[in-house]
């Protein structure tokens, strides 16, 4: 494994963040679990396309993060419920424009997660596994993508976004059950997801490995990546559409949604008798910049 390609970011300029002697954590002190740390794909390049997040550069970071959960635990038996998750370009929420994931570890599970968890326990308890029949009812149908390993792809019944796509790993309960061949499948389907997610000219998405907690066994859990698409940037987001009295092009920095000042009339008197403005405010509807007639 190339030691670079899965480095961890680091440094005072990240907010002195504290690198692993071998390069291989940094814990991020500004988190929001008691454990996490922050990754990069490729020090090397500062931006990254989705189709330059290769099978191997996706496949390396993953394990990274992997060796890290690993080391948390065994400093940390505590920190059992422990994701893996990744965001892209600001309609992600990512803050900044280099690629980057994060992992996170703690007692406590987030709600997603324990529901998750806790929901294919109660079906184990009526039916079996709800995994390993999730993938036997959805193999070779429809929404089948195929296997990579012990991966299993597919998209979901029920999407929770858009162009979503689900990777389950059988026989993986937690995140620290991947292997380094696990890694490297999810490396490798997930970059061909995002290679496709360039060819259909989207440019944001975000994703979460999901661990199973304390119970994961128990509650026959196993891993799950989940990744969706995100909105692409639209030049009047940011300016405020038609009914928001604003114009369709992009205004300038810090007037988002602001009326544009509407030349007066030379002569026009500024007060409206109460019928006008009654007349004018029954008629006016949502349909762009008000205009005197």
């Amino acid at each position: 494994m190339d030691p670079g390609a899965a480095a961890l970011a680091a440094g005072p300029a990240d907010g002195g963040e504290r690198p692993d002697p071998h390069g291989g954590e940094a814990a991020a002190p500004h988190s929001y679990a008691t454990h996490s740390a922050v990754g990069i794909y490729d020090p090397e390049r500062h931006f990254l396309d989705l189709d330059d997040l290769t099978p191997s550069l996706v496949g390396d970071a993953l394990a990274a993060m992997v060796r890290h959960v690993q080391a948390v635990r065994h400093l940390d038996a505590t920190a059992r419920w422990s994701s893996i998750n990744g965001n892209y370009l600001p309609p992600s929420g990512a803050s900044l424009v280099h690629p980057h994931l994060q992992s996170a570890h703690d007692s406590c599970g987030l709600t997603g997660q324990r529901l998750l968890v806790e929901q294919a326990g109660a079906w184990k308890e009526r039916h079996g596994s709800y995994w390993a029949a999730l993938i036997e009812q959805e193999a070779g149908g429809p929404r089948w993508v195929g296997h990579i390993g012990r991966v299993a792809w597919l998209t979901p019944f029920a999407p929770t976004g858009f162009h979503e796509v689900w990777a389950v790993v059988s026989g993986a309960a937690d995140v620290t059950d991947l292997t380094e061949d696990d890694s490297r499948a999810l490396g490798q389907g997930l970059s061909q997801v995002l290679a496709a997610f360039k060819a259909w000219n989207l440019t944001s998405f975000n994703f979460g490995v999901i661990g199973g907690g304390p119970q994961a066994h128990e509650h026959g859990h196993q891993v799950v990546l989940k990744v969706l698409s995100r909105s692409n940037p639209e030049p009047g987001l940011r300016a405020g559409g038609p009914c928001a009295g604003g114009s369709d092009q992009p205004g300038p920095p810090g007037r988002a949604g602001r009326r544009r000042p509407r030349p007066r009339r030379a002569g026009s008197g500024r007060r409206r008798s109460g019928a006008r403005r009654a007349a004018r405010h029954s008629t006016r509807k949502c349909s762009g910049p008000r205009t005197r007639t």
